[in-house]
């Protein structure tokens, strides 16, 4: 849950975790958990991490998507989840959405989905949501490492990949060749064209 919380800025997580509901750190982090834990045990989903091999430690993950039809929706979603039937699974309650605005989460996240439906939802592709690394082994390699577990992916596919990402980390994608998509509501996106082998 620490990584997620990273992974977007604090004003993200006070639209839609009000500060004034929030409960208790370690209770706000055990919810979270919970709502993520489709992202490890969703079949068509592929969650990646980097470890230390000598202790097992981990360095950093990242959670694909793997292409499907039809296109894959966000399973972050509240409303996602509860048409799924994952609200009322063990471990995951009713309680793990308290202190959350849903409209907000489900607003924000159906508006990513209908612009990744545009922009690639007639083709296969791979969806990145999220990727994190430990902060004291970024600058390492770690995050190139995940990109390109999946890269390799999807060139040896012939698929496009897709990402939302902050301005800040647009550098590491555009290393991996994901190029930003221009028009509204675009202004994090970026897509990725597979590479053709002998091409790179």
């Amino acid at each position: 849950a620490s990584g997620l919380y990273a992974s977007f800025p604090t004003a993200w997580w006070d639209k839609h975790e009000p500060r004034s509901a929030r409960p208790p750190p370690p209770t706000r982090a055990a919810r979270l958990a919970a709502r993520a834990k489709p992202w490890i045990t969703h079949p068509p989903l592929r969650f990646i991490k980097a470890t230390l091999k000598a202790s097992g430690e981990v360095l950093g993950f990242a959670n694909w998507y793997a292409p499907a039809r039809p296109m894959l929706e966000n399973v972050f979603r509240e409303d996602v989840a509860r048409r799924e039937g994952w609200v009322g699974e063990a471990g995951y309650g009713e309680e793990v959405w308290a202190a959350v605005d849903t409209g907000a989460w489900n607003t924000e996240f159906a508006g990513y989905d209908g612009i990744r439906a545009e922009e690639v939802g007639g083709e296969l592709h791979w969806y990145l949501a999220p990727i994190f690394v430990v902060e004291a082994f970024r600058g390492r390699g770690v995050a190139n490492a995940l990109m390109g577990w999946a890269t390799k992916q999807a060139d040896a596919g012939g698929h496009a990949m897709y990402l939302e990402a902050f301005p800040a980390a647009r550098v590491v994608y555009e290393r991996h060749g994901f190029v930003g998509v221009e028009g509204p509501g675009r202004e994090m996106v970026m897509i990725r064209r597979p590479v053709e082998k002998g091409k790179a």
